[in-house]
């Protein structure tokens, strides 16, 4: 018999795995064949254009995807989303260098085009966490996929909140006709609240607020004080929001320490939303190191509750009442105003208002006319979320 050569014998080596994997690869693929599953064909847009893949799994997104009426199917495919970022934008730089014709391969997408409605709060948290990935991975990762199969009216909305230009990716064609009569401003978003962005969102807000009333109706004094309280108490509330979303001992990437915001105008309703979001420790979690704590812990030993220890979220909704209802400043300062009261404070300014707050696993509704309400949330909102809806 004839003696083998050592490079032989490596070669006859990697022959035989070589072959075992494609062996597999077949197996898997005639294995998928028999159960009636097959890749589906997805285009994706980046900020280098268009390109083709295949995706393995496809998961839709929900047909309401609104964080009031649909709470827990969005958080959950939020969730999802978050971590589909991150890996997809990994995908994309491995596949920076190829052509624009070279076909990838996607492990599962979420498909927007099932969505069939959506709020100006939710396309404000959808933009915040692809913010988010854009500021984590500034390498132009982020990717889009089967935009032309979106919904026109969706597609409006996030063209307006500023979702597209955001990512540098040009939005689907449509018709120049709107198909909504829900009008949203730009997001704007920011680290503090003194700095230009800040002083733009306000203007924005000042021209919501004015154009949603009727062409004279300013011209009354009464109506005009009103407007000016309220924006007066906007301000302050949203400073609110601000302030308390990053400590600074809060375990926060620099990167994501921001808030966004953004407003919506019904002029059908004569209705102004507006939205504050951020990614922070939640009001729960920051709750502990407030002045006003002192205030939280009487009240529970009055409903013989034993206190919070630190990191439980099992009384969010209760503790998030109390805290709307405390009375005292975060600050400690008189010419602060009234700490979280000044988010109630909004509503009654206004003929007919509603307050919604979600942190962690609480949510608070405050409606003008009605008894406010707290209560436990299943599934966890990684932030907090304060919106408001204002019939003027």
């Amino acid at each position: 018999m004839k003696k083998r050569y050592i490079w032989q014998k490596r070669w006859l080596r990697r022959h035989s795995i070589f072959s075992d994997r494609r062996r597999l690869r077949f197996e898997a693929a005639a294995a998928a064949r028999r159960q009636g599953t097959r890749r589906l064909k997805v285009f994706i847009e980046t900020q280098q254009g268009r390109r083709q893949a295949w995706a393995a799994n496809r998961t839709p997104m929900p047909e309401n995807f609104c964080l009031e009426s649909n709470y827990d199917e969005c958080i959950e495919r939020l969730r999802k989303l978050r971590l589909s970022l991150n890996q997809s934008a990994r995908q994309m730089r491995r596949y920076s260098g190829a052509g624009q014709n070279k076909r990838a391969r996607v492990a599962s997408f979420l498909d927007f085009s099932t969505i069939k409605r959506c709020t100006p709060a939710t396309a404000l948290v959808l933009a915040a966490e692809y913010d988010r990935a854009r500021s984590l991975l500034p390498s132009g990762g982020i990717r889009l996929i089967n935009l032309d199969n979106w919904r026109i009216d969706l597609v409006e909305m996030l063209d307006e909140i500023g979702f597209f230009d955001l990512l540098q990716i040009p939005r689907p064609q449509t018709s120049s006709e709107k198909r909504s009569d829900i009008s949203v401003v730009r997001f704007q978003t920011g680290s503090t609240f003194g700095n230009t962005e800040a002083g733009s969102l306000m203007k924005t807000l000042a021209t919501m607020i004015v154009t949603a009333d009727h062409a004279d109706a300013l011209d009354d004094p009464t109506t005009l004080a009103a407007r000016l309280r309220l924006y007066s108490a906007l301000v302050e509330a949203c400073e609110n929001a601000r302030r308390h979303a990053y400590p600074a001992a809060a375990a926060v990437d620099p990167a994501v320490r921001r808030w966004w915001m953004t407003g919506a105008v019904h002029q059908a309703e004569k209705r102004l939303t507006l939205v504050v979001y951020d990614q922070g420790v939640t009001i729960p979690a920051s709750l502990p190191g407030w002045l006003g704590y002192s205030w939280i812990e009487r009240a529970l030993r009055l409903l013989s509750l034993a206190p919070l220890q630190e990191g439980d979220p099992s009384r969010d909704g209760l503790i998030l009442r109390l805290a709307m209802n405390s009375p005292r400043s975060s600050t400690g300062l008189d010419h602060r105003g009234k700490g979280f009261p000044a988010f109630k404070q909004v509503i009654k300014e206004c003929e007919r208002g509603k307050l919604r707050i979600v942190s962690r696993h609480g949510e608070f509704i405050y409606e003008k006319g009605r008894r406010p309400f707290g209560r436990q949330l299943e599934s966890p909102l990684e932030g907090t979320l304060v919106e408001w809806d204002l019939w003027l």
